[in-house]
């Protein structure tokens, strides 16, 4: 289908937009340095390469080993890690459509300076794309493929959500 006649992607709750109870705070030093520590460990797994096809058959290989031990360590360092390979893939796709977005911690009111989740947002705030809870439930999902397609999943449905109309991420599997 031309991508000016491609339907929108059916809605994705993981990226909405902010709620009137809600507002994103940007990063401190320490989860910026958490952020690099992160994607060090995925490098370092990944044996430096970081093309989102080598993310996804990490992060399949990876879980797959996590849910063969016995029992499973904590997944918490993992599920972390992750988070921000995740949301290292969905900022790459969504900067070719225009729509900047950056890290941010997501707040609830009126809970004051108490940071929240991991999310993306973009400039104004007004968009998030929840990464954390996102990586969490797919924890527990067995299957390949799972980190890439959400990655696009979550990047076609920021687009829509951004304004985009013209041609969005692939909807086909990297290799």
């Amino acid at each position: 289908m031309p991508a000016s006649r491609r339907r929108p992607s059916p809605p994705v709750p993981d990226v909405r937009r902010i709620g009137a109870d809600e507002r994103v705070a940007l990063l401190d030093r320490d989860d910026e340095r958490a952020l690099v520590a992160h994607r060090a460990v995925v490098a370092d797994l990944a044996d430096g390469a970081d093309d989102p096809a080598a993310a996804g058959r990490l992060y399949d290989a990876v879980r797959r080993a996590w849910s063969a031990q016995s029992p499973p360590a904590d997944p918490e360092p993992l599920v972390e890690a992750f988070t921000t390979a995740l949301g290292d893939l969905v900022l790459r796709l969504v900067a070719r459509g225009g729509v900047p977005l950056r890290h941010g911690r997501l707040v609830p009111q009126p809970h004051g300076p108490v940071p929240g989740p991991l999310v993306l947002t973009d400039p104004a705030g007004t968009l998030v794309v929840a990464l954390e809870s996102t990586v969490r439930r797919g924890w527990q999902e067995p299957g390949s493929g799972w980190l890439t397609e959400r990655a696009v999943d979550l990047a076609d449905a920021a687009l829509v959500l951004g304004g985009v109309s013209g041609p969005r991420p692939s909807r086909r599997r990297p290799r």
